[in-house]
């Protein structure tokens, strides 16, 4: 298997293109990760959640990640995505997918 850094192109293709990941976020050391529908429009990165747990966690550390997995059925090959940043409320400027090469 070769492993590669995926650049700021490849990271903004594969976050057009799926639509499920895994948010992370943490409060008092103890992490939380869960499932998220998410979407991404003019590099911005948006996630979909009602009220809970996470939402209370991310108004008192807003340090999140956003993890998303996509398998290329047709080649043998697996992408996967670490985005990091704040967690800003909706209506506020969001972080841009970074350069992860």
């Amino acid at each position: 298997m070769m492993i590669r850094k995926m650049n700021t192109d490849d990271c903004r293709e594969v976050l057009a293109r799926v639509s499920i990941g895994r948010l992370g976020c943490s409060l008092n050391n103890q992490p939380h990760v869960v499932p998220v529908g998410l979407a991404y429009e003019a590099n911005d990165t948006y996630v979909f959640s009602t009220f809970g747990q996470k939402i209370k966690w991310m108004r008192e550390n807003p340090k999140v990640c956003i993890q998303i997995d996509e398998i290329a059925h047709d080649l043998p090959q697996f992408k996967e995505n670490d985005t990091l940043g704040p967690s800003l409320p909706a209506g506020q400027k969001k972080v841009e997918c970074d350069d992860l090469g």
